[in-house]
This record gives structure tokens, C-alpha cells and sequence, in this order.
């Protein structure tokens, strides 16, 4: 099983002590969690991404099988932001891991005095170069079966394809959904996405990357499902050690 330290980021394999120490620091290291185990703030989701760019290149990053969970929560994390915005409320990402969906938002309602568990399911379906018609793309997802109360969300990576937003609206009030919501998000420039709600229709938030994050980054990084006293819900917990795949 895989340990950090949270002084010096020290990672090791240890396999048999159940608390083992770091060897340069004198302080308890910290067990690997899984995604079972948490959910991430926007801001953990969309770093996470940046880090996977960084370390292994934009080209792998957006294409390399090993990181599909981590694609789906960084567009689930620009959908979370959109939330905030119209919501007013922060929300969590749960990467799923018993599919579907591929992603799930998490928040806590407090305003009747007690808390109240608010959650999303999100398909998450990207739309690359390889098909010219994003109509394609949501047609086919909207032809399967999938529980009413799913938002499908469309990831625009198509590179310099510019879209009619009016002109999809009108096309996807014509066929038939089992989704709740569908929302595309997409880059317009360097550093700027836009988040639309295209059905129901109406909704649309141009974030800049940047400044989204850094909102993003005040708030608690890492929830955990769990009990206190008899009460089920959602908590906060601390240092956490979430390895990148």
C-alpha cells in the first residue's frame, strides 16, 4: 500500500505496519485513499488535470485511457462552478466508480436548519474531431436509456470548430431526452470556457479558468460520506492522499 508523508511529500510502498512513520520525518504518514473514499472540490478536479498535463503532455493528457476519470471530473468541475453561479451553493465531485454515471455532484442545503443531501448524476460525453456534427454526439446519447434525473454533460473538444449555440437549442427541443438537463461546456480562449445549458435552454456562464480556480480553491478540498453519532452525511476531511493513476 502506498503512504505519504504530509511534511515532505515523501511517497513509499509499505506493506506490512499499518501506521508506519516517515523515514525523514518523525511524523505519521498518510494511507492512500481511492475514489470510493472522497469527493473532490472544482478546484482539486481542475489541478489534478493541469498536474496530468504537466507530467505527461497535453497530447496524452487528452487522450490516454488512464486518465478518462480524471477528464470526466475536470469537465464535471466546470459544470460544479456553473452550479455555484446559479445555485449559490458549492458543490463536490464524486469520480464513480460503478458506472454509470461517470460523475456525481455533491452539496449540503443547510437552509431549513438542518442538512440536506443534494446530489447530480452526470453522463459525460466528449465531442472530438472525428465527428463533424456535435448533433451527433447528443442525439446517439439521448437515443439510450438512462434515469430521469441524469444531466448529460458535453465536453466541446473539438479544436477550432466554432458552433451555433441558437441552432443546436432548437435542434434538441426536437428529439426526445431521458435527461434532466444537458449542458456543453467548451474553451473559447486560452484560459476562458463557457458552461451552456442547452436544454432547458437559457442558461450560460463564461468563466475565466483562472479566476474560477482561484474561488474554487477556497473551498474545503475533500468531503468524505459518513456517520457522526446517527446522523448519515457528508464531512470534511483533512490531509489527503489521492494518488493520480
Amino acid at each position: 500500500m502506498k503512504f505519504m508523508c504530509p511534511n515532505c511529500g515523501r511517497q513509499e510502498e509499505i506493506i506490512l505496519e499499518r501506521k508506519p512513520r516517515c523515514s525523514f520525518c518523525p511524523v505519521e504518514m498518510i494511507p492512500e485513499s481511492d475514489y470510493s473514499d472522497c469527493f473532490m472540490s472544482p478546484f482539486i478536479a481542475l489541478r489534478r488535470m493541469r498536474t496530468i498535463r504537466e507530467t505527461y503532455g497535453t497530447e496524452r493528457a487528452r487522450s490516454d485511457g488512464q486518465f478518462k476519470k480524471e477528464r470526466e471530473a475536470a469537465a464535471t468541475a466546470f459544470l460544479a462552478l456553473a452550479y455555484k453561479e446559479l445555485h449559490q451553493k458549492e458543490w463536490w465531485i464524486e469520480i464513480a466508480i460503478d458506472e454509470p454515471p461517470d460523475t456525481r455532484l455533491h452539496s449540503v442545503d443547510q437552509s431549513a436548519g438542518y442538512n440536506v443531501h443534494l446530489n447530480c448524476n452526470v453522463e459525460v460525453v466528449d465531442w472530438e474531431e472525428h465527428v463533424e456534427d456535435i448533433m451527433d454526439v447528443i442525439r446517439q446519447k439521448c437515443g439510450k436509456q438512462y434515469p430521469r434525473d441524469y444531466v448529460l454533460l458535453v465536453h466541446a473538444r473539438y479544436v477550432g470548430k466554432v458552433v451555433d449555440l441558437f441552432k443546436i437549442i432548437e435542434e434538441v427541443k426536437k428529439i426526445p431526452s431521458p435527461f434532466s438537463e444537458i449542458w456543453l461546456i467548451g474553451a473559447v480562449e486560452r484560459n476562458h470556457a463557457r458552461v451552456v445549458r442547452i436544454a432547458p435552454p437559457d442558461v450560460a456562464f463564461d468563466l475565466d479558468v483562472g479566476a474560477a480556480m482561484e474561488t474554487a480553491s477556497k473551498q474545503h478540498p475533500f468531503l468524505k460520506r459518513g456517520i457522526r453519532g446517527t446522523e448519515p452525511g457528508f464531512y470534511r476531511i483533512g490531509i489527503t492522499f489521492l494518488p493520480i493513476p
